[in-house]
């Protein structure tokens, strides 16, 4: 068992770290949380939650092999400055995106103090887009030319998600603002690759398209395009449909299904991609598995490129 500890106890944390942790209950234990008002999030199971600490100091860090950070980004600076006096050298620290606050990035100086440091950025292992990765090399479709996200990305997330399906770096980013408040986004990315945005988000009519040299994959009706569709379970997701065929389901996507009898946030597709996303991210952290992992240098690039591109139109890669 792997030892957890939880700051912060806002939405984030009550919809989709604390599901995908309950869901890996055999792996992980939650040994405490800490936040500055006090108290434990709201969970459908009490129990599995640890006790409420009111300083960091009250926990043996020598236990502990994983913590996950989930609070406003400006309290992000001085919850890692207490950290890193800790004994913190054997945990790896999951940080939300994106990480730091740009005038905050002299923090990054404490994260030489754990193990490793990632982000937990569960846009990189989304079902339908490692389904995607798995089907282009099954059927050999070549290279991703272009991934096509309408309403279904959103900035820095959606600049992972581009990264992990082209399986290349981010090089440049241009924004435009469209008409009625539509925006596109278009990245390049290494190899040649290329993904577009169109913001704002909204995960209900939200869409994706991906091009390869030797074929397409959409979550829509696409002439010539291999379709991927849900399966739902009270608007919840459940699983994934290939070609009208369900996929087959792996361990944790067995684990992840005994959620959908519980109480949970946010009733939608979306949100329980998310949690089964956080399963992969959360176990691959322990195992020193780098299948799904953002480093925090990656995370906070991904942010700057957004930050650059929304206040000048662009952002290059210039290293």
């Amino acid at each position: 068992m792997k030892n957890v500890l939880l700051i912060g106890k806002g939405k984030r944390m009550q919809s989709v770290i604390l599901p995908a942790l309950w869901s890996l209950r055999d792996r992980f234990t939650v040994s405490n949380v800490f936040s500055r008002s006090g108290g434990t999030p709201s969970f459908f199971d009490p129990h599995f939650v640890g006790p409420s600490i009111k300083t960091l100091k009250e926990v043996d860090m020598d236990s502990v092999d994983l913590i996950v950070m989930a609070i406003p980004m400006k309290e992000v600076p001085g919850v890692l400055s207490q950290l890193a006096t800790l004994s913190v050298g054997r945990c790896t620290l999951l940080l939300d995106t994106p990480v730091l606050a740009f005038k905050d990035r002299s923090a990054k100086r404490f994260f030489k103090a754990f193990r490793e440091v990632r982000v937990s950025e569960d846009s990189i292992a989304l079902p339908p887009y490692l389904l995607a990765r798995r089907i282009q090399s099954e059927r050999n479709l070549g290279k991703l030319c272009h991934a096509f996200f309408f309403h279904c990305a959103y900035r820095y997330h959606g600049l992972a998600s581009a990264e992990m399906l082209a399986d290349a770096s981010l090089y440049s980013v241009r924004k435009e603002q469209l008409y009625g408040g539509v925006s596109r986004t278009h990245v390049r990315l290494g190899g040649g690759a290329e993904a577009t945005f169109f913001e704002p988000r909204d995960y209900a009519v939200g869409k994706f398209l991906l091009t390869y040299e030797r074929g397409a994959l959409a979550d829509y009706d696409v002439p010539k395009a291999s379709r991927i569709e849900y399966d739902l379970e009270g608007g919840f997701y459940k699983g994934l449909i290939f070609e009208g065929k369900p996929c087959p389901l792996d361990p944790f996507d067995l684990k992840y299904q005994e959620l959908l009898s519980k109480p949970l946030f946010e009733p939608s597709p979306m949100h329980g991609m998310k949690i089964r996303a956080m399963m992969d991210l959360l176990d691959s952290a322990v195992e020193k598995d780098t299948r799904f992992c953002v480093s925090a240098k990656t995370g906070m690039r991904h942010a700057t490129a957004i930050a650059f591109s929304e206040k000048l139109g662009w952002y290059r890669k210039l290293y």
